[in-house]
């Protein structure tokens, strides 16, 4: 192995750029550098709202709560850049699409298709 960490993870984690990120059972967000396994930067804004799914593309790391917001972090610095609400919580993985398009589908039924 390159490098290893003892996380408590609750969710799998994603990866995008130089950077690996994994919520905990919190729903802390940490972003480890790939290649050292340092920490890049902690998100604590999240802690306790019931993460139901976690992606990332080239522009923003992706994350569900579960009341059914979706929000961005910047890749950079885990600082929030964006938010909607969908209409409840996932009900399955999230998709980052080759050509920057997130798809997302709730337990109330809705596929959605975000675009920047």
């Amino acid at each position: 192995p390159l490098w290893q960490k003892r996380f408590d993870a609750a969710l799998p984690a994603v990866a995008t750029g130089a950077i690996l990120v994994a919520a905990d059972s919190s729903d802390r967000l940490t972003a480890f550098d790939m290649q050292s396994g340092e920490v890049v930067w902690r998100q604590e804004g999240l802690f306790l709202r019931d993460l139901t799914g976690l992606a990332a593309d080239a522009r923003a790391i992706w994350v569900v709560d579960g009341e059914g917001f979706l929000h961005g972090l910047s890749p950079a610095d885990g600082q929030f850049i964006g938010r909607t609400r969908l209409d409840g919580p996932l009900s399955g993985p999230m998709r980052s699409l080759q050509d920057g398009g997130l798809l997302v589908q709730t337990v109330n039924g809705r596929l959605t298709l975000l675009r920047p």
